[in-house]
């Protein structure tokens, strides 16, 4: 009798399992969580919504980010994503679409300053706490990592260099590709930089 009261919270339960960050562990000779490389920001995301059975086990290979794990919830629950909010609902994929106009690259962010103290990070960059941070587009094959000046970007073919061990960013024969990713980077953050506020309408 104690069983079916369990079985029925299961039955109408949606589950996300996620994280907030990746962790290096010994990848590329550094420890933690404060880098710029994919072990620190690779994460699981895994949903699980009982009402769609046919979707267990199925795997999505698109460019997901943390952003579109409310979207997703929301969406679950039939409400609408407010406006100003990034991210999408992952809600396709679980039904078995694939958007079309789906994104191809993931935007991700990380700052390596303290609010009451000087980094070890910021001390190696002899950087101060506005210019100690970094944005990174990363594509199936190209990412790009941009710092504050006077840092320079760093670039990796994570396809000839899945470890990320060899900056593409000084090699003239990469300069296309930096030039076009970072155009694509700045135009991505001011996309999510730019809207926020929209939605607003002051006075009315």
């Amino acid at each position: 009798p104690g069983g079916r009261p369990r079985r029925r919270v299961a039955e109408r339960t949606i589950i996300a399992f996620t994280s907030d960050h990746g962790e290096l562990l010994g990848d590329g000779g550094l420890w933690g969580k404060q880098a710029v490389f994919d072990p620190a920001f690779r994460i699981p995301l895994i949903v699980c919504d009982p009402r769609r059975a046919a979707a267990a086990g199925r795997r999505v290979e698109a460019p997901t980010e943390s952003v579109d794990v409310a979207p997703t919830l929301l969406a679950l629950l039939d409400r609408e994503t407010p406006a100003p909010w990034d991210g999408r609902s992952l809600q396709p994929w679980l039904d078995g679409d694939a958007p079309s106009d789906w994104r191809d690259a993931q935007l991700m962010e990380i700052d390596f300053a303290e609010p009451h103290r000087t980094t070890a990070v910021q001390r190696a960059l002899g950087a101060d706490a506005r210019g100690c941070g970094a944005a990174i587009l990363r594509e199936a094959r190209w990412k790009l990592v941009a710092f504050s000046d006077p840092i320079p970007p760093m670039l990796f073919d994570l396809q000839e260099d899945p470890a990320e061990s060899v900056d593409l960013a000084p090699d003239p024969a990469a300069a296309g590709e930096l030039a076009r990713l970072s155009l694509a980077l700045a135009g991505r953050r001011i996309r999510v930089g730019g809207r926020g506020k929209a939605h607003l309408a002051i006075g009315v």
